[in-house]
């Protein structure tokens, strides 16, 4: 199938309502994406000319036709309408995006590269977990057929699809403070759906420990890693999310929390509605605002709890199937890709670690893929072995 064919059809499966996750991924990464020898001319631009198209690009193409979390909405126009109508105003900035969107450090200009030497590629993460049920039992839901998995305390829990676990609750607790958890390897991503209808997507290297029953004042709830919120709107019962420095309470809405312990702080990025945001061990509380982050350094530090605007599609990008930085330095985009790919990163040297780099890549993307997008700066060159992927000086 040839380029335009593959995109065509994705066009076509993204306005019938049927396109995957996977495949309105693919979508956007197309339409951001482009031949490399479109873009030789690009070096020959003056930085003042680079950061006008830059931000034309920005303000006009990617603003209207990138993927949002309402894509009912977004898409209420024909997809392939919209991309014809601006395209023939702009085509010049859909060639330039690989060139201005993806992947540039701050004051790098060039687009040349020969691609990671690989021995041998890998392949994305999917949807991988392992569930542990109170009475510890373990179940694989990797390997788990669709359907009815157990019943506990007065819920039902079913393997609705591939990636998304059920909880029903039948209105009957028949013991209380019983307690499940779901875990994510490295190169695993999984959605849970709890009793109370709250919406949970774990990322790669993650657990979520949390009651068959909500019962009590609050709703409860332990994160190691990544996760992103929806949750079910009630009052008289605050949710509650408990991560090694912080606690994070809402009564309903849109948040995601990122706890990874490598991380050097735990950040919680509000997209609707409002959350208060304590550290661990001291009186210091926040409530943010959608378009804010709660930052929280180590639980022993005397550093207070830093307010930070963001960009929330960055936020949950994962979520929706893409790497998405905003400079970002390479030792940071090198962990979220390691706990992706399930590899290990070697740096033979550290010179290019707090190298800032900016763009979006699909996530289901093989690894040479990302790290080329990464090495058409030449500002950083690497090599893969085996699942160890080498930085070079």
């Amino acid at each position: 199938m040839t380029k335009k064919e593959e995109f065509l059809k994705l066009i076509d499966a993204v306005n019938n309502h049927t396109a995957t996750p996977q495949q309105k991924a693919e979508l956007k990464a197309y339409l951001v994406d482009a031949d490399q020898n479109e873009l030789s001319y690009i070096s020959t631009l003056s930085p003042a000319q680079v950061d006008e198209l830059e931000i034309s690009m920005r303000n006009g193409i990617n603003q209207r036709i990138s993927e949002r979390e309402n894509e009912e909405e977004i898409l209420s126009t024909p997809l392939y309408k919209k991309y014809r109508a601006y395209a023939a105003a702009a085509a010049i900035l859909v060639t330039l995006s690989v060139g201005l969107y993806l992947f540039k450090p701050e004051k790098q200009k060039r687009f040349a590269g020969t691609g990671a030497k690989v021995s041998r590629d890998l392949a994305p993460g999917g949807n991988k977990a392992i569930l542990t049920l109170a009475n510890g039992a373990v179940i694989s839901l990797t390997d788990a057929a669709n359907g009815k998995i157990a019943s506990q305390s007065g819920a039902t829990i079913n393997k609705a699809k591939a990636g998304q676990l059920v909880y029903t609750d039948n209105g009957v607790v028949t013991a209380a403070d019983e307690y499940n958890s779901i875990a994510t390897p490295k190169g695993g991503q999984y959605q849970l759906i709890l009793p109370d209808g709250t919406r949970v997507w774990l990322n790669a290297a993650s657990s979520l420990k949390y009651p068959v029953a909500f019962t009590g004042t609050a709703r409860k709830v332990e994160l190691t890693g990544e996760a992103y919120f929806e949750v079910a709107k009630n009052k008289a019962k605050p949710f509650m999310i408990h991560t090694a420095k912080q606690d994070v309470t809402v009564l309903g809405t849109h948040f995601n929390i990122n706890a990874y312990a490598d991380e050097p702080n735990t950040r919680t990025s509000l997209l609707e509605g409002s959350v208060k945001v304590a550290k661990l061990n001291d009186a210091a509380s926040v409530i943010i605002k959608p378009g804010q982050a709660a930052l929280v350094g180590d639980a022993s530090s005397a550093a207070k709890i830093r307010i930070a605007a963001i960009d929330t599609d960055e936020a949950v990008a994962w979520k929706n199937g893409y790497f998405m930085f905003d400079s970002e330095n390479l030792e940071s985009i090198l962990r979220k890709v390691a706990r992706w790919y399930d590899v290990d990163i070697t740096w033979q040297s550290k010179n290019s670690a707090q190298k800032e780099f900016s763009g979006t890549i699909s996530k289901y993307s093989n690894a040479s893929q990302v790290l080329k997008k990464l090495e058409l700066t030449e500002a950083v060159h690497f090599k893969i072995e085996g699942r160890k992927i080498i930085v070079l000086p």
